[in-house]
């Protein structure tokens, strides 16, 4: 059924298309050029003249596109970086956009988030955007991000990781916990908040950064947006260069207007760094929860490294913080002579190249025709890691080796995969798997 609807959303699309351009549906190329959380897809049109479009295909039974049209319109004319709005058809669900490429800052960074210079350059350009942004996005006609709302997110935590997840109830301490939380965002200062300010949502385009997916834009807190993107997955701070980003951020607001001029360094880095204190030791989840602390951030490999001890000497399973999927028995077979198994699955739109090759007896290489996309999951043996000073290493290269070595082996998730990201690819999946019929 699904593949019908696609089918058919498509040949619609063609006609669409066709009638804007005065030219045949049929006859347009038309390529599907990225997917997300939602049930929006995106295509790519090439013109006669050579020249590129979008066109976003959000099923009106499915997707709201006022929104999105309503903060374009907006933005663009605060002189916003936003691609433009060619045509918008919300009955149908279609809207042609300005194409800005395929290089979101993501792809720009280092591999495991490593400081660098072009990676430090990378982060400081999105922060200009994110001051921009707060200074000149009008706030009138957002939706507000009131307790209503934060309220509605934070309850997912309880529902789908305590309750579906792990099969337990919220513990006592839960209440005060979200009521804090809340608090705390109400207090700041009121801005236009994009809500999933990261950097797989800022496009690289003509020497610039630009925004997108900007959809579920609110009227909220000032500091969500840079939370959203220093404590994002594609780098990881070290605290002294964290505190540095934030106080720099501070500073600037405060001169701006954004922020009032007795608001201390203190208070506003413990407002941005605000995580619950409620997980404890997990005896509230009826689980047992233990931490490896790193005074400094030590990558994958070195985290790994320094874990070994509360992990003991078994395979473990490793799993990215933010992917989400269904658990399958097979990823935690046996690995006999193997030092790993990774997950892998079809290659995302962002990520088009993949990572490895799996062959058809299973084993992993770095090269060959048909690649695919490391999942952010895998069976790890210990083994892996042996010899490794303390210290902070990447896990990728270990891995090559291994893989080199024909010790890794591979299988492919063919069921539905994400990578939420952020809160707000978060709230996404969570009610395109509310809807009925949806892929659990």
């Amino acid at each position: 059924m699904a593949d019908a609807r696609q089918t058919d959303r498509l040949a619609a699309l063609r006609r669409w298309a066709g009638a804007r351009h005065a030219a045949d549906g049929e006859r347009l190329r038309i390529e599907l050029a990225a997917g997300d959380a939602s049930f929006r897809r995106y295509y790519r049109l090439w013109l006669d003249d050579a020249h590129t479009r979008i066109i976003m295909d959000a099923p009106p039974d499915k997707e709201d596109s006022q929104p999105f049209v309503a903060v374009a319109e907006a933005w663009r004319e605060a002189g916003l970086p936003v691609p433009a709005l060619h045509h918008a058809d919300l009955d149908s669900g279609f809207l042609e956009l300005e194409d800005l490429g395929d290089t979101p800052l993501h792809l720009c960074l280092t591999d495991e988030g490593l400081a660098d210079a072009a990676s430090d350059a990378a982060y400081r350009q999105a922060l200009a955007l994110l001051a921009t942004l707060q200074r000149r996005a009008p706030q009138a006609g957002l939706p507000a991000y009131d307790a209503a709302l934060l309220g509605r997110e934070l309850d997912l935590f309880p529902e789908w990781c305590l309750e579906r997840l792990l099969g337990i109830a919220p513990p006592p301490c839960w209440p005060s916990a979200r009521a804090r939380l809340i608090e705390s965002a109400l207090d700041q200062p009121r801005v236009a908040v994009h809500r999933d300010f990261d950097a797989m949502n800022l496009m690289r385009h003509a020497e610039r950064l630009w925004l997108i997916d900007f959809q579920d834009a609110v009227d909220g807190p000032l500091s969500y947006d840079l939370v959203s993107l220093l404590r994002g997955r594609y780098r990881r701070f070290g605290e002294a260069d964290y505190a540095a980003l934030v106080e720099a951020f501070r500073r600037e607001a405060i001169t701006d207007g954004r922020l009032a001029g007795g608001v201390s360094a203190t208070t506003f880095r413990y407002r941005a760094a605000q995580i619950v204190e409620a997980l404890g030791d997990g005896g509230d989840y009826r689980l047992t929860i233990r931490y490896s602390h790193e005074a400094e951030p030590l990558e994958t490999g070195g985290g790994i490294r320094q874990a070994l001890a509360l992990l003991g000497t078994a395979p473990f399973l490793l799993v990215n913080g933010d992917v989400w999927c269904a658990l399958e028995s097979a990823w935690l077979a046996p690995l006999g002579d193997d030092l790993a198994r990774l997950v892998l699955v079809d290659n995302p739109a962002h990520h088009a190249g993949g990572d490895f090759h799996l062959d058809a007896t299973g084993r992993v290489h770095e090269t060959g025709e048909l690649r695919l996309t490391y999942a952010g999951i895998a069976l790890i043996d210990p083994a892996l890691l042996a010899g490794q000073p303390p210290g902070a290493f990447k896990l990728a290269p270990l891995l090559r080796e291994a893989i080199a070595a024909g010790r890794v082996a591979g299988c492919q998730h063919r069921g539905h995969w994400v990578d939420v990201g952020t809160p707000a690819r978060l709230a996404e999946l969570d009610r395109r798997l509310r809807q009925p019929g949806a892929d659990r």
